[in-house]
């Protein structure tokens, strides 16, 4: 549901919440010019009640540093940091299109073309990131450290984009600092191991993401690491040039990721239409439901910022194995609206997708050569006609005895706001009764995020705006399960009126 206008928030409008983390939480937002200009973006502000800690506050000010350091079309732009009331926030660019994760989870995988494309794209917006130099023209050895499906979008345009500086850090501090970060099942062998690692340690993780577009499964899951072997349906012009950003050893795979990106190059050139961008978003635009949906993955939320010595080890669990063969996944998402993954460390944050697209019918088993998008392209402004689906069952990593980490629970879905009407006397006629209805209007913001419920029902998650209300004092119920926070508070609903309330 979006919320009418908007909830005032600095020079942006609030137009809905999308999710929470275990440090900041995610809205859709938009700026308004003259002459009617508006612009959608997204809006990701740190928690209020981690705004105090400097640990906490390090990390966001470190992903904004990094994110504005780069200026890519495969990489998500950054287009304003500040300030309100206390608390910061990013603006980050609104992107139209589905998280690897999400393509993966409708097709079980991808034709050996459509993987190049997106491999190709992942590999451009890491070679950006591995040459960023500061304003003295020195590199500064960038590495993303967390490349896996929940963290690269496809647009309806065809673009890729890699998300979420949430980790990254320099060759520098690699060197002075061991910190497990990253999703397990992309990480190289160093990186697992907590060693030194650079750009290459990035190279192995889109290697995993490219061969698990193009098989749906993950690499080594049927032979050990290190033992790959082809699989009967991959070209070798494909499989050769993954197989060795897999080497075990650094210095065998390619010499950067834009050497990575021409092998593949190679293979695309003999692809014809299967290689095209316009081909890859003509897919997306083909299994997506609608904008509103889909755009919600620009920012799967941030888990802890950067490396700082205060840092806790960091590891993100992820589903030990990929469906084998082209079967549609659970559609459970994990994006900004959806579910939380298990986190393995003293301060646990999140991991999240979107919550999922109207499933559609997976392609044939027997039909592997091409990802053939429908004829007729899914109207993208028809609503969603399938509920989220339950979160995937993911085995927690084992976590450290010392703090038991608070559950964080799926951002749940915003329906339209119930319309609640007085009751008058139950003696009174039909037509009396029409007549005596008197409502008003609440529009509602807490800090931290609050699910608001009047009389057993629930209204939505704040910010609300605009809900439809029987006049009088009525109680409400605010409750945040992350938190812990269960309170009652007292409203006064008067008759065409909007009643305001910020807490």
């Amino acid at each position: 549901m979006l919320i009418g206008s908007g909830i005032p928030f600095g020079e942006y409008a609030l137009l809905k919440r999308l999710g929470a983390g275990g440090m900041a939480e995610v809205f859709l937002a938009k700026r308004t010019g003259p002459g009617g200009f508006e612009k959608k973006l997204v809006i990701k502000r740190i928690l209020p009640h981690l705004s105090a800690s400097p640990a906490f506050t390090a990390m966001f000010l470190n992903e904004a540093r990094l994110a504005a350091l780069i200026d890519h079309p495969n990489v998500v732009h950054v287009s304003g940091f500040g300030e309100l009331d206390g608390t910061f926030f990013l603006a980050m660019e609104y992107i139209d299109g589905v998280t690897v994760a999400e393509l993966l989870r409708m097709l079980g995988s991808v034709s050996p073309g459509v993987a190049a494309r997106i491999g190709i794209d992942i590999l451009e917006g890491l070679y950006a990131i591995h040459t960023t130099r500061n304003d003295a023209g020195q590199p500064l050895g960038l590495i993303h450290k967390d490349i896996g499906a929940r963290n690269v979008m496809v647009t309806r345009a065809g673009a890729v984009k890699l998300l979420d500086f949430g980790i990254a850090v320099s060759n520098r501090e690699t060197a002075s600092k061991s910190v497990a970060m990253g999703t397990r099942a992309y990480m190289s062998p160093e990186q697992e191991r907590n060693g030194l690692i650079d750009f290459r340690s990035d190279l192995y993780s889109a290697g995993v993401l490219i061969f698990e577009l193009a098989t749906g499964r993950l690499p080594f899951e049927n032979e050990a690491r290190g033992a790959l072997t082809r699989p009967d349906d991959m070209p070798e012009e494909l499989f050769e040039p993954i197989a060795r950003s897999l080497s075990e050893d650094p210095s065998d795979r390619p010499s950067s990721a834009r050497d990575f990106g021409r092998s593949l190059e190679l293979f695309v050139a003999g692809r014809g239409l299967e290689g095209t961008v316009a081909y890859l978003g003509e897919l997306v635009e083909s299994l997506a439901p609608a904008r509103g949906v889909v755009g919600r993955a620009v920012t799967r939320l941030t888990h802890l910022t950067k490396a700082v010595p205060s840092a806790p080890e960091l590891v993100f669990s992820r589903r030990s194995t990929h469906a084998t063969g082209r079967v549609v996944g659970s559609l459970a998402f994990a994006s900004v609206a959806a579910v939380a993954y298990v986190v393995t460390l003293t301060l646990r944050a999140p991991r999240f997708e979107t919550q999922p697209p109207t499933p559609v019918t997976p392609p044939s088993s027997t039909s592997t050569a091409t990802t053939e998008p429908p004829t007729r392209p899914i109207d993208p402004m028809d609503p969603p006609n399938e509920p989220p689906s339950e979160p995937p069952n993911d085995s927690p990593s084992e976590m450290p005895a010392a703090l038991e980490p608070a559950r964080l629970f799926p951002a749940p879905s915003e329906p339209e706001p119930p319309r609640l009407r007085a009751q008058p006397e139950p003696n009174k006629s039909r037509k009396r009764r029409s007549a005596n209805v008197r409502t008003g209007r609440l529009t509602i913001d807490t800090k931290p995020w609050t699910e608001v419920f009047y009389s057993g029902q629930k209204l939505g998650v704040t910010p609300l705006s605009d809900v439809e209300l029987p006049v009088g004092e009525l109680e409400l119920t605010l409750r945040n399960p992350e938190l812990g926070v269960d309170r009652k508070l007292t409203v006064t609903i008067r008759a065409a009126e909007v009643t305001r309330v910020n807490r």
